[in-house]
């Protein structure tokens, strides 16, 4: 398999698992909030239901660093790919001189 080919195979499969980790994300946070507000809606001055609060503010503080951290890698992988995509035009230009 080709070097081109093999990046191509290899971003399009990180791009595949990065947007499937954002939509589980996405669904998780939706879940979060959906329990927030059915907390918050019956007594939220129970102590357990404030500590309950707490920990889902939590994990959706988690959820939003990972959610920066999947946009962070998908510009990385873009990046990547078009430099790798410029190096190939140099060295076929390169190839093609000699």
């Amino acid at each position: 398999m080709s070097a081109p080919r093999l990046w191509s195979v290899f971003t399009k499969n990180v791009k595949n698992q990065v947007t499937q980790r954002s939509k589980n994300l996405k669904i998780t946070t939706q879940y979060f909030r959906f329990v927030t507000q059915r907390i918050c809606r019956d007594d939220p001055s129970a102590p357990d239901k404030l500590e309950l609060i707490a920990q889902i503010k939590e994990l959706q503080e988690k959820v939003t660093q990972l959610e920066l951290e999947n946009e962070e890698l998908r510009r990385n992988i873009l990046q990547a790919g078009s430099g790798l995509s410029g190096q190939n035009s140099a060295i076929n230009h390169q190839l093609l001189d000699n």
